[in-house]
């Protein structure tokens, strides 16, 4: 017993070469994972915006299919007054179409505010 209780008092916290290794550990954990998971909020955000962006496009489509755009004519160019009734424009800045109905966005998807146009396909793509 009086050993066992000599070993227990002997026993000290941990060494500052210790503390150092699990310090040194733990930088290397969060130097991998704070990029990867950035990685992953930023393509989560850039799906989310390509998916409300199709859906601008889809409200676009309803609205003309039901003939309820204030337009020009060609190319069929809206604003977010022309669809008012369908979508709540955000910031999206315009809704035009060619001749063979692809529809392009124009919208301020990002945080810093910078101009992107998006068509059905780069939008499908991001999507996939």
């Amino acid at each position: 017993m009086r050993k066992m209780f000599k070993t227990l008092k002997n026993q000290k916290g941990l060494t500052l070469v210790e503390l150092l290794a699990v310090l040194v550990i733990l930088a290397i954990i969060a130097a991998i994972a704070v990029p990867i998971i950035t990685g992953i909020i930023n393509d989560s955000q850039e799906r989310a915006d390509a998916a409300e962006a199709l859906n601008v496009i889809q409200a676009a489509k309803l609205a003309e299919n039901a003939g309820g755009l204030d337009c020009a004519a060609t190319p069929v160019e809206c604003t977010p007054d022309g669809l008012e009734d369908y979508i709540d424009a955000g910031n999206f800045t315009s809704v035009t179409s060619n001749a063979a109905g692809l529809y392009t966005i124009n919208a301020y998807v990002d945080s810093d505010g910078v101009n992107q146009d998006w068509d059905e396909n780069r939008l499908a793509e991001i999507l996939e």
